[in-house]
C-alpha cells in the first residue's frame, strides 16, 4: 500500500473513531438522555386508570415491568427526544402498554392476551395471570 493509500485508512479510520466517541458520549446515560427516562419514569409511576372491572385497573407504581423499548432522536450525537414504550402487567396479570415521550399526554392500551403474545414473544407467560378459581372448588361435599 502506498503512503497516499495509508494516508487515506488512518483518516477515514480517525473519522469513525470519532464518530463513535462522540456517540458514546451523547448515549452513555448522561445529560438530556437520563433526563429524558427520569421524565418517563416520573410519569410512568405516576400514571393511574380505573376501570368498571378492577381487572383492567392500572396503576403505574403497581405495574410490573415485562419490556421497554426506546426509540431516539439525535442532532449532532445529543440525544434530544426519546420515546418509550413500556409493556407492563397489573396485579390482576392483564397486559398494558404505555408509551409516552414523558412529557406529552401518554398513550395506554390494555392488551388482549393474543396480542400481548404477539408482541413479547418469549417474555409472554400468562403462568403469573390470576385465574378465578372454578365454582366446583367452593362446593362442599357431605
Amino acid at each position: 500500500m502506498t503512503l497516499t493509500g495509508l494516508l487515506i485508512v488512518g483518516f477515514f479510520g480517525l473519522v469513525v473513531a470519532i464518530n463513535w466517541w462522540g456517540l458514546s458520549q451523547s448515549m452513555d446515560g448522561r445529560g438530556n438522555l437520563e433526563k429524558l427516562r427520569e421524565q418517563f419514569e416520573s410519569q410512568f409511576r405516576s400514571f393511574s386508570a380505573t376501570a368498571t372491572d378492577p381487572r383492567y385497573e392500572f396503576q403505574g407504581r403497581t405495574a410490573t415491568v415485562v419490556k421497554d423499548e426506546e426509540t431516539f432522536s439525535l442532532v449532532n450525537y445529543t440525544v434530544v427526544s426519546m420515546t418509550k414504550a413500556r409493556y407492563s402487567r397489573n396485579p390482576s396479570g392483564e397486559f398494558f402498554l404505555f408509551k409516552s415521550d414523558g412529557k406529552s399526554q401518554p398513550y395506554v392500551k390494555h392488551l388482549q392476551p393474543d396480542r400481548a403474545k404477539l408482541l413479547l414473544g418469549e417474555m409472554f407467560d400468562r403462568s403469573k395471570e390470576k385465574t378465578p378459581e372454578p365454582a366446583s372448588a367452593h362446593e362442599h361435599r357431605n
